[in-house]
Parts: structure tokens; C-alpha cells; sequence
């Protein structure tokens, strides 16, 4: 998938949220916790990325971050730097050093080479949205 975790690797505790619709699965090593949503594809929550080994990667403008953090998928035009990503896998978001979205790649990076414009990837979970507000609030993390 990309990173870190597949379906079948969801182990820890579990907690489901209601008002959210959602599972969630607290992940710990050590002192150090990932908490990952349980979805199709599971991702990881943004709030702590310490133990986040992610693997394929895009890093965005302004402009592209702005839109994102209001929940827009992210369009080619918006990207400035990848690294060498399949179709259909996680890929992290960044703006400058800071990941501020996980989504699902619609295409790979060859061909994000060739078009100037269209959707380059789903975007699942980004700073600001619904579970990150919610599971900010919680204080889950150390």
C-alpha cells in the first residue's frame, strides 16, 4: 500500500467512534502510538507521523495545499516535486516539509509527467477534516 500498514496488519486496540462512522486503531510502540482509521484502503491519522514509514510521496504548492485543506483532491497543476509512485496506492501529501494529506494515487508517475491538468490523487484524510479534528481533541497522543 505505501505505507505502513495493510488490512490484515491492523493489530492494537480498537476503538470505534460513533459520531464519525468510524474504526480506529491505536498502534503502539513503545511510548509512541499511530493511530490508523480502519477504512478501504486503512491510512494513518495525520497527527503524529513519527512512526509513519510512507513511501511514495508528493509535495504541492501553496495554492494546492490551500485547496486540499478545504477537502479538494489534488489536481497535477497544484504539484511541484514526487518521488516515483504506482497507481492505486497511499501516497503522502506534503507542503514544504509538513505532510498535511493521505490519499489514494489515481495514476502513476509516469504518467503525472505527461498531463498538464486532471486528478492525480483521491484525497482520504487531510489536516482539518471530520477524524483529525475529532481525534486532535481526544489527546491521544503523548
Amino acid at each position: 500500500m505505501g505505507i505502513i500498514v495493510e488490512a490484515d496488519d491492523l493489530i492494537g486496540e480498537m476503538i470505534y467512534i460513533p459520531n464519525l462512522n468510524e474504526k480506529i486503531y491505536v498502534l503502539r510502540e513503545g511510548d509512541e502510538a499511530v493511530i490508523i482509521v480502519d477504512n478501504d484502503p486503512p491510512y494513518p491519522y495525520l497527527g503524529k507521523m513519527k512512526l509513519i514509514n510512507y513511501q511514495y510521496w508528493l509535495r504541492v504548492d501553496r495554492g494546492a495545499a490551500e485547496a486540499l485543506l478545504r477537502g479538494a483532491d489534488l489536481m497535477a497543476p497544484g504539484v511541484e516535486s514526487y518521488n516515483e509512485f504506482p497507481s492505486n496506492h497511499l501516497v503522502m501529501i506534503k507542503y514544504v516539509d509538513t505532510e498535511i494529506a493521505v490519499g489514494l494515487s489515481l495514476m502513476d508517475y509516469s504518467e503525472l509527467e505527461s498531463i498538464k491538468k486532471g486528478k492525480v490523487v483521491k484525497i482520504l484524510h487531510y489536516k482539518g477534516d471530520r477524524i483529525w479534528r475529532y481525534l486532535s481533541s481526544l489527546k491521544l497522543e503523548k
